[in-house]
């Protein structure tokens, strides 16, 4: 029992240092960044900020993504560039929209 209980406070322990290293890296970051990109990483590390990418995609509920919106949604949401770069020029209704 007590090898468990030692192994468990080790995990623990671990745990807590990468959580603390991962912290610092955030706040360091943080600091770097302006504007909206503050905005949106600041409001990610918000409990719950990113809750929704766990929501399970039930077509039946409207809750369903497609996996281009849904890779986009993320590479927006972690403020990176998307991987596909996007037109210059969108055709929109039967005209040319900026």
């Amino acid at each position: 029992m007590e090898d468990a209980r030692a192994s468990r406070a080790r995990r623990l322990e671990r745990l807590r240092v990468r959580d603390a290293r991962l912290r610092e890296v955030a706040e360091g970051v943080e600091r770097e960044l302006r504007g909206r990109a503050w905005r949106g990483f600041h409001e990610a590390r918000m409990r719950g900020g990113s809750a929704w990418l766990s929501v399970i995609p039930l077509e039946s509920l409207g809750l369903d993504l497609d996996g281009l919106t849904f890779r986009d949604a993320v590479a927006l949401r972690m403020g990176v560039d998307l991987p596909d770069p996007l037109p210059k020029v969108v055709r929109v209704v039967g005209r040319l929209s900026r």
